[in-house]
C-alpha cells in the first residue's frame, strides 16, 4: 500500500501518491487549477502530462471523469480526474487499483441518469428560479449524480432510487407552492 498526501486551495489542488511497484518507490504529483481545469502530472519529478484548460469550459463538468492513461515500469495507468462530485477528486491506479487503499475505478455515471438530472434541472426552470426551487433542484441533481453510480446495487434499483429523488423534489416544491402562494412565482 502506498501514501497519499493533499493541499489545495481556492485555485489549485495538488495531491501526491508515494507507492512500490516491483520493489520501486514511485512519486506521482498532480496539480489542478480549479479555475480552468489545466492540469500537471509528474512522475518522480519529471513531467509526463500536461493538460491545458479553458476558463470557461463548462464541458469538464458534464462529462463526469477524465482518465488519463501513462506507465509506471511498464505497468498501465490512470489518474482520474473525477468532476461527479461537488468539489473535483484525484485518484491514480497502477495495474487497475488504487495504490492506497487497493480500489477499483468507480463505474463512470450511465446515460439515463441525464434524463433524471434534466427532470430535476426543470424543477427550478418551472417554478421560475427561485432561491428554493433552484437549491431543490440542485440537491435532486446532486443525489441523483451520487445515486446512478453506485456499485452496490443493480440498474434497475438505481432506477428507481432517481426516480425517486426526483419525485420527491417536484412534491416538496408543489406542496411548498400550494402552502405559500405569495412567495411561489410560479402560482
Amino acid at each position: 500500500m502506498g501514501t497519499v498526501s493533499s493541499a489545495s486551495s481556492l485555485l489549485v489542488m495538488k495531491k501526491q501518491w508515494v507507492f512500490d511497484v516491483d520493489d520501486v518507490t514511485h512519486t506521482v504529483d498532480v496539480e489542478l487549477n480549479m479555475l480552468n481545469g489545466s492540469r500537471t502530472l509528474q512522475l518522480d519529478g519529471e513531467a509526463i502530462l500536461s493538460v491545458p484548460g479553458a476558463m470557461f469550459d463548462m464541458t469538464r463538468f458534464l462529462c463526469g471523469t477524465h482518465i488519463h492513461s501513462f506507465l509506471v515500469e511498464g505497468h498501465p495507468s490512470e489518474l482520474h480526474v473525477d468532476y461527479d462530485n461537488v468539489w473535483p477528486a484525484l485518484r491514480i491506479y497502477v495495474d487497475g487499483f488504487a495504490p492506497e487503499d487497493g480500489a477499483a475505478p468507480m463505474k463512470p455515471r450511465p446515460r439515463w441518469a441525464w434524463f433524471y438530472i434534466v427532470l430535476c434541472l426543470l424543477v427550478a426552470l418551472f417554478f421560475r428560479g427561485t432561491l428554493l426551487a433552484l437549491s431543490i433542484a440542485l440537491s435532486g441533481t446532486l443525489g441523483v449524480r451520487v445515486v446512478a453510480r453506485l456499485d452496490r446495487r443493480d440498474e434497475k434499483t438505481r432506477m428507481m432510487f432517481c426516480m425517486g429523488i426526483v419525485a420527491i423534489c417536484w412534491v416538496f416544491m408543489a406542496v411548498y407552492c400550494s402552502a405559500n402562494r405569495k412567495s411561489c412565482a410560479m402560482w
